[in-house]
């Protein structure tokens, strides 16, 4: 039996705004404005504007100002972010609106003058915009910004202690001397120039989100100076090639023949280290941690890499 034409519109228009209903609330969600502005024309930098590390945005930028006219046919040059659309025969690629991050919002020219950003992940740096020209003194008019949050980052995302070693009780070395480590040579006359292993060397992945420092600590949950007799040394390799340095009471000394950064004082008792700046953000590394003495006494206490 066939239904009245009236009752399958009827049922269409339903279904549709059940769709609708459905669909809004999804789309009102994906994104919050956090922050909408006007950038002058007069070159005057607007911000900063807050990002959260770890957190997901994007740019809108819009509008059109009035930036003098072109001497060679005397025609008004109106601009828009990314265009100057208005004195040539065609709109060429002028980006004036511009931003501190190299955030890049422009693309194909929009005739509505409305440019978005692909989503980026903030690193925690302030924003700031500004409109970009060699003489100010006659424009007129601003361009307007737009700033949008996809998704909050988490202050906690990536928090971890790693438990690189258990202590060792202060000891002979001679107990330790059959575990010689080849690939690293000591400049030293006093002890033995090839180091051995007095703890079994720890093997992991890292991966160190946006915002996060990395230190080395006696205790998990806070920031308490280490002992190590004589000393620790990091190989972080990102698949091409290898970053190594070493912290504790050690002498220039080599790995594989090439010489080792020291990472902080030399000193058996060298706090808690902060060691950030050797480990690269938002890559995955292979990390390696040996625990090496080279004569006399060897010993250390609990010792935790820690990300936070």
């Amino acid at each position: 039996m066939r239904r009245p034409i009236n009752s399958v519109k009827r049922c269409m228009c339903l279904t549709l705004i059940l769709i609708a209903l459905l669909v809004q609330p999804s789309l009102s969600s994906a994104q919050k404005l956090i922050w909408r502005g006007h950038i002058p024309g007069n070159g005057q930098n607007i911000g900063p504007i807050k990002l959260s590390p770890g957190a997901t945005y994007s740019v809108e930028v819009s509008g059109a100002l009035y930036m003098g006219k072109w001497s060679q046919n005397n025609r008004r040059i109106i601009n828009d972010p990314c265009y100057e659309f208005n004195a040539h025969h065609q709109p060429t690629p002028i980006p004036v609106l511009q931003n501190n991050l190299g955030i890049n919002y422009c693309s194909q020219y929009n005739a509505g003058h409305v440019y978005r950003s692909a989503n980026f992940v903030s690193k925690g740096q302030s924003l700031v915009f500004r409109v970009y020209d060699t003489d100010y003194r006659d424009n007129i008019g601003s361009l307007t910004a737009a700033v949008y949050l996809h998704q909050a980052g988490n202050s906690n995302l990536g928090s971890r202690a790693i438990k690189l070693f258990s202590a060792v009780r202060k000891q002979n070395s001679t107990n330790f001397k059959k575990n010689r480590f080849p690939d690293v040579h000591i400049n030293t006359n006093k002890w033995d120039t090839t180091p051995y292993h007095f703890n079994r060397p720890a093997n992991f992945s890292l991966k160190i989100p946006y915002g996060k420092k990395v230190y080395l600590s006696s205790r998990s949950n806070s920031n308490s100076g280490i002992y190590i007799d004589n000393f620790l040394m990091f190989v972080v390799n990102n698949g091409y090639t290898s970053n190594v340095f070493s912290v504790g009471s050690v002498p220039e000394h080599t790995y594989r023949g090439v010489k080792v950064t020291r990472a902080a004082h030399r000193s058996q008792n060298p706090g808690c280290v902060d060691l950030t700046k050797y480990f690269p953000v938002g890559k995955e590394v292979k990390v390696t941690v040996y625990a090496l003495d080279f004569g006399g006494v060897a010993g250390m206490s609990d010792t935790y890499l820690v990300i936070r």
